[in-house]
């Protein structure tokens, strides 16, 4: 999966994830939710559309056979 940040395109290979994390933050306008995905080499992207973490959830069900 690529995404575009704010200093370039990023890629995390959903084959090869290595950690997730809910990152939940709070402000006056609410709150804000990310899906902190991070691969086996290192890099990390956040999922904060329905679409990019219905992919995460494909690759996870895939990598345990449920899919």
């Amino acid at each position: 999966m690529t995404a575009r940040t704010l200093t370039g395109e990023r890629s995390v290979d959903l084959t090869r994830i290595s950690d997730v994390r809910l990152l939940t933050g709070f402000s006056y306008g609410g709150t804000f939710r990310a899906v902190v995905v991070r691969d086996r080499s290192g890099a990390r992207i956040g999922l904060t559309t329905l679409r990019s973490q219905r992919a995460l959830v494909r690759a996870l069900q895939h990598a345990c056979g449920d899919g």
